[in-house]
């Protein structure tokens, strides 16, 4: 298991240390520190073939290697991780990462190691009791730490987790979850093929269209500084500089649709009428104006339509094309695209963050049909911008790791027997982030995190741990998470709807399977932004794949109910 470890001195300070950096490449490197804050990228050395640098650092710094723009490795300092070499040759399975391994366990262990997901499986070297030891992988291998034939440990490297310790709990890598039936927009832990990769650039382009009946008489650029708004540093923030996100405005002006606004009524809920306004809206560009071969997504943002008749629901909200359709225009061909409509104007950017969620392969975590008692925001509540995008701030855990920005190492997937560490906020990009718990289904999984801030300015932070659970076949709208009921306080409507299911510090919470298996989940104490966990569980069944029930409203037949919820 890999554990997270703050090395502070006697004044609570994180130390700086000495470390060289030798580059054995044929050509230079830029050597990059990943600001812990703001996670901008802030150059440190440049350094020729061959060349060697001392740099004075902080403990817990990340640093990046580039050639040009491309990553080459990842470092993550530790007391315990003096020197860097960054080995000739071109990566092999992701970057470079040199890490610690630290043997905790009264036994010797076998350490494994597989190139990358399907590559063969060697054994790497023995590490016995007490002992240490330095590695160099890559950041796509997997490493298992073996007795005999039993997996006692799991670990891929990663510079937010550079030391892994093996010690008596099992862990092992976070499993795939079955959809089932679902191969809509769902809680896999991998997007699908066809959705907009969350990682490295991803350029937009916005067009902006109006209608006779109803024409643009705002500005576009202040139209695009509404809709847009701090979405890119949302985005750089949130995946802790993963994903460089940017969106273009080539033509700063109105085009007008060949129809009225009435006759776009439809592009919300007819899927061949979307596409086809997506694609007259696109065309209406020549090919000297934009090139969308340069872009991942195309935003189509329409003049602002009445609230009242005959336009109440005439371009109201924003739907998304997320099934990966090509739209042909005058220059490319375009496959993630969102139309923004009334409601864009009035919600700020959380309706483009939630809307390029479904780029990415997020589903809508509200629900399509209200509750009985007419709430559609209980699934999942204030807790991510799926549900609530008018309160909430944050994407949940697992849809950061989902979509890329959390390390597999930053998850502990731990099935039975009792487990303690300090998982740290999600606020910052090291250290362990989640308690991934097994369910009786091969579908779903739970969570246990740090509950994320909330609130403008985001008063209502470091209160405790979240819990909930995730489905893979849940369809989109149907409760494909479930945050569990934990909290002892009342709602508070100013920050959101469920804002007040967390365990608190001193307090714990049981989850029950149907089975009769339960776990028990103690947040012990809180260190600052972090939180001391103890989890005790008992043993669980193999997960089964069990058949969802189908939804009684939806017209749809694929379209599934949630069909185990924890007490």
């Amino acid at each position: 298991m890999a554990q997270g470890t703050v090395h502070v001195d006697e004044n609570g300070a994180v130390p700086e240390i000495d470390i060289s950096i030798i580059n054995e490449k044929s050509v230079a490197v830029t050597i990059f520190r990943l600001d812990p804050n703001t996670f901008k990228e802030e150059l440190v050395a440049e350094l020729g073939p061959g060349e060697e640098r001392k740099l004075i650092l902080w403990v817990t710094d990340c640093l990046l290697a580039k050639v040009g723009a491309e990553v080459v490795g990842e470092f993550g300092v530790c007391e315990d991780l003096l020197e860097w070499r960054l080995p000739n040759g071109d990566p092999e399975n992701g970057f470079h990462c040199r890490f610690v391994v630290e043997n905790h366990r009264t036994e010797s262990v076998e350490l494994f190691c597989t190139a990358g997901e399907d590559g063969e499986t060697l054994l790497i070297q023995v590490l016995d009791p007490g002992a240490q030891t330095v590695l160099d992988s890559f950041s796509g291998d997997y490493w298992e730490a073996m007795i005999d034939d039993r997996l006692v440990s799991a670990y891929q490297p990663s510079a937010r987790l550079p030391v892994w310790e093996i010690d008596n709990v099992v862990c092992d890598f976070v499993p795939k979850l079955d959809p089932i039936h679902n191969e809509n927009l769902n809680e896999t832990s991998e997007p699908r093929r066809i959705d907009q990769p969350a990682v490295g650039a991803v350029k937009a382009v916005m067009v902006f269209v109006d209608f006779s009946d109803v024409p643009g008489t705002a500005s576009p650029v202040e139209v695009r500084q509404c809709v847009v708004s701090e979405s890119p540093e949302w985005f750089r923030r949130e995946s802790y500089g993963r994903l460089r996100f940017s969106v273009d405005t080539p033509v700063l002006e109105w085009r007008r649709m060949p129809h009225a606004a009435t006759a776009y009524e439809k592009i919300g809920s007819d899927g061949a009428e979307h596409a086809s306004y997506i694609t007259t809206a696109l065309q209406l560009f020549t090919a000297e104006e934009i090139d969308f071969e340069q872009y991942q997504i195309a935003y189509i943002v329409a003049a602002e339509t009445p609230n009242d008749p005959p336009y109440i629901g005439v371009l109201a909200l924003s739907p998304t094309l997320s099934a990966g359709i090509p739209i042909v225009t005058n220059h490319g061909v375009v496959h993630h695209a969102v139309t923004f409509g009334r409601d864009s104007y009035h919600r700020g950017f959380r309706v483009l963050v939630h809307e390029t969620g479904h780029l990415f392969g997020l589903p809508d975590l509200y629900r399509f049909h209200p509750d009985p008692t007419g709430e559609w925001l209980t699934p999942a509540g204030v807790w991510d911008i799926m549900c609530d995008l008018d309160h909430s701030w944050h994407f949940i855990g697992w849809h950061k790791y989902k979509l890329g920005w959390l390390d597999e190492s930053q998850l502990i997937y731990f099935s039975s027997g009792e487990l303690s560490v300090r998982l740290t906020t999600l606020e910052s990009a090291q250290g362990i982030k989640m308690i991934v718990l097994p369910s009786e289904h091969s579908s779903q999984l739970y969570i246990v995190e740090i509950a994320q801030p909330l609130g403008d300015d985001e008063p209502f932070r470091d209160k405790g741990l979240l819990i909930y659970a995730v489905d893979a076949s849940v369809a989109t709208g149907h409760e494909p998470v479930s945050v569990l009921r934990c909290g002892s306080g009342s709602e508070e409507s100013t920050v959101g709807l469920r804002c007040n299911d967390f365990v608190a510090p001193g307090e714990s919470h049981i989850v029950r399977l149907p089975s009769g298996d339960r776990v028990e989940v103690f947040n012990r104490e809180r260190h600052g932004a972090d939180f001391e966990v103890t989890v005790v569980s008992t043993s669980a069944a193999e997960p089964s794949a069990k058949e969802p029930t189908p939804c009684g409203i939806c017209q749809d037949a694929a379209a599934h109910s949630i069909w185990v919820r924890a007490t």
